[in-house]
């Protein structure tokens, strides 16, 4: 029953996100950032590979000096609020 109701609720998600791909070069540049943690470090590289300003993540601390805003979902919740 989890199953069917992550695959709904991605099946929603993805109807009003992008998701975009993660190549070489974004992989290559996410190497370079040498970011204590590598899947954040890919995070900012496909961010600013696509020209996105925001990251959001509950782990803010992780994301400092790169040059991106970075918002907790409860932060970014609330600016819509």
């Amino acid at each position: 029953m989890g199953n069917d109701i992550a695959k709904d609720f991605i099946a929603d998600l993805i109807e009003v996100i992008e998701v975009i791909n993660v190549d070489k070069n974004i992989i290559v540049e996410a190497i370079l950032l040498k970011m204590k943690d590598f899947e954040d470090a890919i995070q900012v590289s496909a961010a600013k590979n696509n020209k996105i300003r925001i990251i959001v993540t509950r782990n803010k601390q992780d994301f400092h000096d790169i040059a991106l805003e970075v918002y907790t979902p409860e932060e970014l919740v609330s600016m819509f609020s």
